[in-house]
């Protein structure tokens, strides 16, 4: 999952301190509930830690009704390139269902790489696929 829309361009602070807007809170609630209709209720939510994907975890923890102990934020995801987030996934793998919230482009390139489909296209914000584990190295 990319985490929800965030405050941009107008957002003068640090890039790791920006906010989910009223929409992004919104789309982050949306899309836990997708998620959750669709039978994808995640064992493990690895996060990283800037501002706006620990928002979009707490929300999609908040309307899926999980209990806070399925959510770690994981330093290494913070604008993480597909690899790195591909090998935080495998480490994961024996956690069942596992929802990765990252950022683009890493997130984007990894649900490329991971649908097999060179012609997938970006994750939106607050966008979210389902796909298989990525192999071991």
């Amino acid at each position: 999952m990319r985490h929800a829309h965030a405050e941009w361009p107008g957002y003068s602070g640090e890039d790791f301190d920006r906010p989910l807007t009223p929409r992004g809170l919104a789309d982050a609630a949306a899309a836990a509930r997708a998620m959750r209709a669709a039978g994808h209720v995640p064992d493990l939510l690895l996060a990283s830690p800037a501002r706006r994907t620990r928002q979009t975890a707490e929300v999609v923890v908040a309307t899926m009704e999980l209990p806070s102990s399925v959510l770690r934020f994981v330093d290494s995801l913070y604008n993480g390139t597909a690899s790195t987030l591909a090998r935080e996934l495998q480490r994961a793998s024996s956690a069942g269902l596992v929802l990765l919230v990252a950022h683009n482009p890493g997130i984007s390139a990894l649900a490329q790489k991971l649908s097999e489909d060179p012609a997938c296209p970006p994750l939106p914000p607050a966008g979210w696929g389902c796909f298989s584990a990525p192999a071991s190295p």
